[in-house]
């Protein structure tokens, strides 16, 4: 997943009191890890968020390829959304190609400061336009590479005998800033019915969309991230999900 279950901001902790936080404020994997090992005792249960915030369905199927084989998962979740929704100059598929050669130079560049400060003075004179205000440039993700990607996710889990789950993208509301709250109900209703078409089990959890605005405004901290009780919420959906 994305920063979503990488639990931004929950808990929520202030750089001037860091020791000042709730621990009982938890992200929905590790709320769902205390679940499952409560509910199967004499059992080593370990869930892995395989999450990074900025990252997209399209990333997150290239780090599945890639680690997949020593993970050995015996259930895989997905939940991607706001990320391949945002609008760039270019998409993802063009930014960052996944070849063996692309990926090898990356893996180079990022390994070297001089490497570094070239590539972005060569990005830098190349010039690339930005995106623009919010409904303008290319979706990170285009709708159609969003399901395919989660598609190929669940069915390279499949592939190694891992049990897979989809979950739909959550999102606060419409209104905040148009057009993501109509682009994320677009991309989630799509997964949805192509989800169902392949018979890949799919959770959604409908307080957690644009469409339970504005009584849904307790569950996130903001437009995009849930807060404490929505990661409780989506640990207990789950948890009853995969039950």
């Amino acid at each position: 997943g994305d920063s979503v279950t990488f639990g931004y901001r929950v808990p929520l902790v202030f750089p001037q009191r860091p020791e000042e936080y709730e621990p009982l404020w938890r992200s929905y994997p590790v709320l769902l890890e205390q679940a499952l090992q409560a509910a199967n005792p004499g059992r080593s249960i370990e869930v892995i968020p395989l999450a990074v915030p900025g990252y997209s369905s399209y990333q997150g199927l290239a780090w599945l390829r890639r680690d997949i084989g020593w993970l050995q998962p015996d259930l895989v979740t997905a939940c991607f959304g706001w990320n391949d929704i945002c609008r760039r100059a270019v998409s993802d598929r063009d930014a960052m190609r996944t070849d063996r050669l692309s990926v090898l130079a990356r893996d180079l560049t990022a390994r070297s400061q001089a490497l570094l400060r070239l590539r972005r003075r060569l990005d830098s004179l190349r010039a690339r336009p930005a995106a623009g205000p919010p409904g303008q440039g290319v979706l990170r993700v285009s709708r159609e590479e969003y399901v395919a990607n989660l598609l190929a996710l669940a069915g390279l889990a499949q592939s190694r005998g891992a049990r897979v789950a989809l979950l739909g993208p959550v999102y606060r509301d419409r209104v905040s800033y148009p057009p993501e709250g109509d682009d994320i109900g677009a991309h989630r209703a799509a997964l949805k019915s192509a989800a169902h078409g392949a018979g890949i089990p799919y959770l959604e959890i409908p307080e957690l969309t644009e469409n339970h605005y504005p009584e849904n405004d307790r569950l996130f901290g903001e437009h995009i991230h849930p807060n404490h009780l929505g990661h409780r919420l989506m640990a207990e959906r789950l948890g009853a999900f995969l039950a």
